[in-house]
């Protein structure tokens, strides 16, 4: 069962790390053996995006609409036209 304080401690950890969990790391002190188990536990159930595969439907729906409309909501510096022209 989670408790308080392991949220409080989930707290603790991901704000040193400034929420990037590859950057986790245990503090010494009294709270070293469980925040080593919760680094564990985060790092058992995370898969790298280097190791992460596409699938087919992930490759199919990437259609360049649906890129152009996320570049146009602030995922580029420019908006773009379908055929990559300027509007």
């Amino acid at each position: 069962m989670v408790t308080p304080s392991d949220h409080a401690s989930l707290r603790r950890i991901l704000k040193k790390a400034d929420y990037v969990t590859l950057d986790m790391k245990a503090e010494d002190g009294p709270g070293r053996h469980e925040e080593t188990l919760i680094i564990r536990r985060i790092a058992g159930g995370t898969i790298s995006s280097a190791e992460y595969l596409v699938s087919r439907r992930q490759k199919r729906n990437a259609s360049e609409a649906a890129i152009c409309s996320w570049e146009n909501e602030g995922g580029a510096v420019a908006a773009t036209k379908l055929n990559g022209e300027k509007p």
